[in-house]
Parts: structure tokens; sequence; C-alpha cells
């Protein structure tokens, strides 16, 4: 209990907690799995974007921010989803020889 008129000690320090390593379990047998080449993914590529086109409001450039940021109007749309939202994902959306490739 502080003194009357005396501020409280600050909590002693905590040592920061160490991260974890990510974990590569998995990964060699993954990438060995992922057997698309540069030109198979190309060819598949064909007619994407009329099948997946992408929305009008990222059309409109958004200065001082990245691409990758989301938008307001995307969040508008996804905290509409319910339990009965069906999402469908874009098929071979990553090219072969990217990171993400190997997880999708």
């Amino acid at each position: 209990m502080p003194l009357r008129g005396k501020p409280a000690a600050a909590p002693a320090a905590t040592a920061p907690k160490k991260k974890k390593p990510r974990s590569t379990e998995g990964a060699a047998e993954a990438k060995a799995a992922a057997k698309m080449t540069s030109k198979e993914w190309k060819a598949l590529q064909k007619g994407m974007p009329e099948k997946w086109p992408i929305p009008g409001y990222m059309e409109m450039p958004m200065p001082g921010r990245s691409h990758t940021c989301y938008r307001d109007e995307t969040f508008s749309a996804i905290t509409r989803w319910c339990a009965e939202t069906r999402i469908a994902y874009r098929p071979h959306a990553k090219s072969p020889g990217s990171k993400s490739h190997i997880r999708y």
C-alpha cells in the first residue's frame, strides 16, 4: 500500500517473452508436392480476370497507402458475413516459386 501523498512504486519490469520460432515442419513435403511450372501456371491464368474480377474500388489508387492495405470497403463487406456465407477462393492464385505458392 502506498504511503499517503507518495505515488506507488512501478511494478518490476518483466523479461520480454521469447518468440516461438516458425515451424518448418512439412515444408519440404509441401514444396515437393508443388510441381506446377510457371508455364502451366500462366496457362491457368487465362480468363481469370473475367472469372474473378477485382472490385471497382480497388482500381482507385490510395495515396500514402500500400496496395496491399485493406480498404474500408473491404472491411465493410466482410463484417457483414455470417455463418452461412460461402467463401470461394481463386484457384492457382499464387505463382510457382513464390513463398506463398507452397501454402496455397
